[in-house]
């Protein structure tokens, strides 16, 4: 188990529009009852979950609230990657750099690091203590060198159908389904235990759809993935949970995807 963790009386806005509540919208004033236990989220190691509603139910509100980390009984030791409907990327960056401090924890490291190194030896004297630090985390994080970082950026960005020049560009320069790639870049790069997705497909034309399909395939983490395209949830998700923006709950579905699928569509 990844996870298990309540998930009633989540808020959207201000904290003014209550999307989930404990029973459902049932029994308001009568007491204590078990409504709220559908209101949990269970997942899995390694799973992978369609979060399925109308639009405005408050799947983005959701997904925003598991990246934050700071829902009741979170387990903290979760690494997760929020890659939302318009993921803003500096446009002036370039795409392999916007991909390389796309893990912050160790881009952030390692810049402090080279400017210290670069100081005068009076000052690095002083810095030495921090530099130690600086060294042990980045042991601690398992932090490749820069050259290795760089190359895994080289082969994402590569599998997702960048040229070597276009990972030399300007974000600024892509348009915008090469801009949804280069989010997903990042998240593969950036290896999360849970990847969230906020219909990743938006801007994507037909190929870059099944190039999406492939690199979440070969993911190892979990995925909980919000899209309204069917193909992309049949061939990623295999179970599913509903968001009721009218009932204020969110059900796990007794069935996989395809099942799902079947009894919406008609299929």
């Amino acid at each position: 188990m990844l996870f298990d963790v309540p998930v009633h009386e989540l808020t959207a806005g201000d904290g003014d529009k209550a999307l989930l509540t404990a029973d459902g919208g049932r029994n308001r004033g009568h007491g204590a009852d078990f409504g709220h236990l559908k209101n949990r989220l269970r997942l899995r190691s390694g799973g992978r979950y369609a979060m399925i509603g109308r639009n405005g139910c408050g799947k983005s509100t959701l997904l925003r609230a598991l990246a934050s980390g700071t829902l009741p009984e979170w387990p903290g030791s979760i690494r997760t990657f929020l890659v939302e409907q318009d993921h803003r990327i500096d446009p002036g960056q370039q795409v392999i750099e916007a991909v390389l401090s796309a893990d912050s924890r160790v881009s952030d490291l390692q810049a402090e690091a080279a400017r210290l190194e670069r100081e005068s030896a009076e000052a690095r004297e002083s810095a030495t203590e921090r530099l130690c630090e600086i060294y042990e985390a980045l042991e601690e994080l398992d932090a490749e060198s820069e050259g290795l970082r760089r190359h895994r950026v080289e082969a994402i960005l590569g599998g997702l159908g960048f040229t070597a020049e276009m990972q030399g560009a300007a974000v600024g320069e892509l348009s915008g389904g090469w801009q949804a790639r280069l989010a997903m870049a990042s998240a593969l790069f950036v290896e999360p235990e849970l990847l969230l997705l906020d219909e990743p497909t938006n801007h994507l034309d037909l190929y870059s759809i099944d190039a999406l399909s492939d690199a979440l395939e070969r993911f190892a983490g979990g995925i909980v993935l919000v899209s309204h395209n069917a193909s992309l949830l049949e061939k990623v998700a295999r179970d599913v949970y509903i968001v009721s923006g009218a009932k204020r709950t969110v059900q796990r579905f007794d069935g996989t995807v395809d099942e799902y699928l079947a009894r919406v569509l008609g299929r």
